[in-house]
């Protein structure tokens, strides 16, 4: 008896499943990946909306409430100043872990005040991690649900000297890895995202510039900054980035 050999439409018709199930497959890892993209704006929103609330309440901003001992006791330090106590400054700065602000810092207790006003989720230590661990880990900043990223409150003038005064004087947000490090300039050692995530970011949600609005993304190399820079002085995107981008968001989006 002889073996019947498939008919060209046969095969045909095999190539057209293949092709389909390839195309379906691929569609839903894009469809993922994009989701997972826009709930970083979702997580944004979500803390904008916290501190909002925060500020209602408290006529205060988190880590820069001054009572925050009175109304939070125990659970968020002693009644002291922060770093060491629960307290911050009331100055409308949320100090950070700079070198300069080392004394005062209360980015950190920010998101401890958030969450001990029932306002976000998590557990926060509200205190600086070690220089081994990153000053700013997951056990102190916020740390995403969907990526592999801290939303770390960043403050520094220098932020607004690069970018000029539409940026917020004060009070910005770097959306950063685990492994953040205590200098802006010297930041991650692997960045969240990859330069075409940034790109459709920066499309959805600002201005598709990588130097321009609210959105600028930032690579991780620093050292040769413009060499492997995510965005080039031009306006132009260096698509050629191969170390991944950190993303600086305008804390106007965020605080006002």
């Amino acid at each position: 008896m002889k073996n019947k050999a498939f008919s060209l439409i046969e095969i045909s018709i095999v190539i057209i499943i293949m092709g389909l199930l390839f195309f379906s497959v691929s569609s839903g890892f894009k469809m993922i990946e994009n989701y997972k993209l826009k709930s970083v704006f979702k997580e944004l929103n979500q803390v904008g909306d916290a501190i909002k609330q925060f500020n209602t309440l408290y006529e205060a901003l988190p880590g820069d409430f001054h009572d925050a001992y009175f109304y939070f006791g125990d659970a968020c330090g002693s009644d002291s100043p922060a770093p060491n106590g629960c307290n911050g400054n009331n100055d409308g700065i949320i100090q950070d872990a700079g070198r300069d602000t080392r004394s005062s810092v209360e980015t950190f207790r920010f998101w401890q005040h958030l969450k001990l006003a029932d306002l976000i989720d998590g557990n926060f230590s509200g205190v600086i991690g070690s220089e081994e661990n990153g000053y700013h880990n997951s056990e102190n900043s916020y740390n995403s649900k969907y990526m592999n990223y801290n939303i770390i409150v960043y403050t520094s003038t220098r932020t607004s000297n690069l970018f000029g005064s539409f940026f917020h004087p004060y009070n910005n947000i770097i959306v950063d890895n685990a492994t953040y490090k205590e200098d802006y300039w010297t930041s991650s050692d692997d960045a969240p995202f990859t330069i075409r995530e940034v790109y459709f970011l920066d499309s959805k949600f600002d201005d598709g510039e990588p130097l321009t609005g609210y959105l600028i993304p930032e690579s991780s190399v620093i050292v040769n900054r413009w060499g492997d820079a995510c965005g080039f002085g031009d306006g132009s995107w260096n698509f050629n980035n191969q170390t991944g981008c950190k993303l600086i968001v305008n804390g106007k989006l965020i605080f006002n």
